[in-house]
């Protein structure tokens, strides 16, 4: 398993290796002062007190394996195979270029002495002694289709929201579950699906493009195929590159698509099949439906600039006319908490703003950087009103103007909490960067990043680099210093925090301040819904077994382990495991059926739709099944 979600910094010679964060490591370790506690960085002491704490929690700890290991002998474990790497990760660091190599300091003046909260041991995981019960729906044979590789940028698969049903390209179609489209004088290539098959939100609808000549009227060209059903009319081509969309509740699909028309052409916007406004000149690329799904919104070319339109679905209401336009034709639309839409708009070419449930925002500006959302409703991002300036704008509030003589922002360090409207940004002057909390600015590092807010807003943690080593910053405190670390990472009620950290070729996860058993790599920790448990993956040795450890409690070594764990509300955890060429699915420690694939890719995810019942798609022997499992107690 690689080491997942940090970044690699060495200073004075930059390389990027993500997800691994590392800071040249020490050549010397001193033994550590507990039996079980990882090596700590030369001149790192831990308080008396902390030290018994940590020396009784280790025994517990070990007291609990060597209890565990009594009760179930240890199997022998088949060859490794390399774990499959997540498709995206949940976080990316924002990477600003390397400050050159300070002088290092004393490594008791680089890592101040810290005390970790006091923390009770880790709570139980769940039970492991249920019966599972699967039902296996067939819904294709699907030959030598691959679905353990897929191109974001040219899928030849997708898999529904809801992870039932799943769809795949054809020589001369496609597939849809158990049907098949077919089209003999198909003349588009397979790529060109990539853009425009998309499954509705509730997973139940589908639509794509075909291309067939001579078959689809006068028109003779582009067609919307919705549910499996082409629609009567073919277009010069469709205009909107992603297809049909369709809105957020499923039941409309829309599109704008150009035809022939007395020796020229016009435009044309597609509701439902029906046409609803006829046009000249060329839409925007995209288009997206009102919150209420009741109209669709679009632009159209005037001539000399865009224009919004907002037309209703059936025709019954009047046209809505903006007196701006996108500022770019994508338009990047966005829905707030409550399903306010916003998106980009500009006057004629004119500076830039936000529109935001209605609303025209201030400032203007030049160019956009970055905007971010809370669940609670603030809106803050980064403006350029000038070159080679920026502005953060938080909830309408300008910070002072950076870059020129001033200090720079740094790109991409914007943070804003989920909930309070709090934020968090860096900005560099000298090659030291210094954080920005709630609009004061804090202690200068060499390099401060990946600003985490908890769940409610009242604690903050970031990374801090100094000394060619790296630190954890929690609630203003810096932790010990560290070779690497990963991600800051809250428990959803805010109270405790956790991340991955190394020295040397180790690599553990700390939580509240206490390390825990120490493995050749761990994946990033994350915590139950419930708050109550500490879950994460972890590598025996560079080469495998993995397995996970939840509560403080190992589970059974598997060849590999896919990295992304599947957490139901009140806190079942489900993983996909490898045993040689097999896969499973494991949940709560209580192993499935084995498959030839489970499918994680694409969509595909194990999906709780209670705490009885998951569901998840699987190949074996060539058929591509529907498991549908429950608790069988």
């Amino acid at each position: 398993m690689t080491r997942i979600y940090s970044l690699v910094l060495l200073f004075g010679l930059t390389a990027v290796l993500f997800p691994a964060i590392a800071l040249g490591q020490a050549k010397t370790k001193p033994a550590p002062a507990i039996p079980g506690l990882p090596e700590l960085p030369p001149g790192v002491e831990l308080p008396p007190e902390v030290e018994a704490q940590l020396k009784k929690a280790l025994q517990d700890a070990k007291a609990m394996q060597d209890a565990a290991k009594a009760k179930q002998p240890t199997k022998p474990v088949a060859p490794p195979q390399p774990a499959p790497k997540p498709t995206a990760p949940k976080a990316t660091p924002p990477v600003a270029p390397a400050p050159t190599t300070p002088k290092t300091a004393s490594p008791k003046n680089s890592s101040p002495k810290t005390t970790p909260p006091k923390v009770t041991a880790p709570a139980t995981p769940a039970a492991t002694t249920f019966k599972r019960n699967a039902q296996e729906k067939s819904l294709a044979k699907i030959g030598d289709v691959n679905f353990g590789k897929r191109d974001a940028k040219k899928p030849h698969f997708w898999i529904s929201s809801n992870g039932r049903r799943v769809a795949w390209l054809l020589p001369k179609g496609i597939a849809v579950d158990d049907k098949t489209y077919e089209y003999p004088n198909f003349i588009r290539q397979q790529s060109q699906y990539v853009m425009n098959f998309r499954f509705s939100p509730d997973g139940q609808r589908t639509s794509w493009v075909i291309r067939q000549d001579g078959t689809q009227g006068a028109a003779q060209g582009e067609t919307l195929v919705v549910d499996g059903v082409p629609e009567k009319i073919g277009w010069n081509f469709i205009a909107t590159h992603d297809g049909g969309t369709f809105s957020n509740d499923s039941k409309h699909v829309a599109y704008t698509a150009r035809r022939y028309a007395k020796g020229d052409v016009e435009y044309v916007l597609i509701i439902n099949g029906q046409e609803r406004e006829i046009f000249p000149k060329s839409s925007s690329w995209k288009l997206t439906f009102s919150p209420d799904n009741q109209r669709v919104i679009w632009a159209e070319d005037t001539g000399d600039h865009y224009e919004v339109r907002e037309s209703s679905i059936d025709g019954s209401q009047p046209r809505i006319e903006r007196k701006f336009g996108p500022a770019q034709l994508t338009m990047n639309f966005f829905y707030g908490p409550a399903g306010e839409l916003g998106y980009v708009a500009s006057h004629k070419g004119a500076e830039k703003f936000l529109v935001y449930d209605g609303k025209e925002l201030k400032p203007s500006f030049k160019e956009l950087k970055g905007l971010k959302l809370s669940r609670d409703g603030h809106l803050a991002f980064v403006a350029e009103p000038e070159n080679f300036r920026d502005v953060v704008v938080i909830d309408g509030r300008a910070s002072p103007l950076y870059g020129g003589l001033e200090p720079d922002y740094v790109d991409n360090s914007l943070a804003l909490s989920p909930l309070g409207g709090r934020s968090a940004y860096a900005i560099e002057k000298s090659r030291r960067q210094t954080p920005v909390i709630d609009g004061k600015e804090g202690k200068a590092y060499a390099r401060v990043a990946q600003f985490t807010f908890s769940p409610d807003g009242q604690r903050l943690a970031y990374w801090a680099a100094q000394n060619n080593k790296l630190h954890m910053v929690l609630d203003g405190k810096e932790s010990a210093a560290y070779d690497e670390l990963g991600l800051p990472v809250f428990s959803p009620d805010g109270k405790s925090f956790a991340h991955s950290g190394g020295v040397g070729p180790k690599q553990w996860v700390v939580l509240n301040g206490q390390p825990q058993k120490a493995y050749a790599s761990v994946g990033e920790p994350e915590f139950t819904p419930d708050s109550k448990r500490l879950v994460y993956l972890a590598d025996l040795s560079d080469d495998g077994p993995m397995l996970v450890v939840d509560g403080g409690k190992e589970g059974k070594a598997y060849d590999a382990i896919q990295e992304q764990l599947y957490l139901s509300p009140a806190g079942r955890v489900a993983m996909v495991a490898h045993e040689g060429e097999q896969q499973l699915v494991v949940v709560d420690g209580v192993e499935g059926n084995r498959y030839d694939r489970v499918l994680t890719l694409g969509g595909g995810k194990v999906t709780f739709t209670d705490e009885n019942h998951w569901h998840y798609l699987a190949v074996k022997n060539g058929e591509l099944l529907l498991v549908e499992e429950s608790n069988a107690e």
